[in-house]
């Protein structure tokens, strides 16, 4: 049924929408494309993908949830994370990709993937 359909949008519940936004444009460089200060949201461009912040009760700890950033040079990007303060682990390989991964200041769990192999999902 979903096959086909494009991911939209990924929505983050967040404990403290300033330390969140300062987080996601200044550590990680995303471009804001909305905010509302007055509902504590806001919405991020990540490559072809929407990141939402939204403030409320339940944030952090996603419940397994990771959201990966694709990238062509991880080793080049780990650098930049850690030269901006972020704590990430240490870089895995796998048969098909590379990961690092880290936290956003509610401990919603981030990712950086390069992948390997060329697959059906890469278009």
């Amino acid at each position: 049924m979903l096959t086909h359909a494009p991911i939209n949008r990924i929505g983050l519940t967040v404990t403290s929408y300033q330390a969140s936004v300062r987080f996601y444009t200044r550590m990680l460089g995303l471009s804001t494309l909305w905010e509302n200060a007055v509902l504590k949201s806001a919405g991020f461009q990540a490559g072809a993908n929407l990141v939402v912040l939204q403030e409320g009760k339940t944030g952090g700890a996603s419940g397994g949830i990771r959201i990966y950033f694709s990238v062509t040079n991880i080793e080049v990007e780990l650098n930049e994370l850690r030269e901006n303060g972020v704590a990430c682990t240490a870089l895995r390989k796998y048969p098909d990709c590379l990961i690092v991964e880290f936290s956003d200041p509610d401990g919603n769990r981030l990712g950086i993937v390069e992948n390997r192999i060329q697959s059906a999902l890469d278009g």
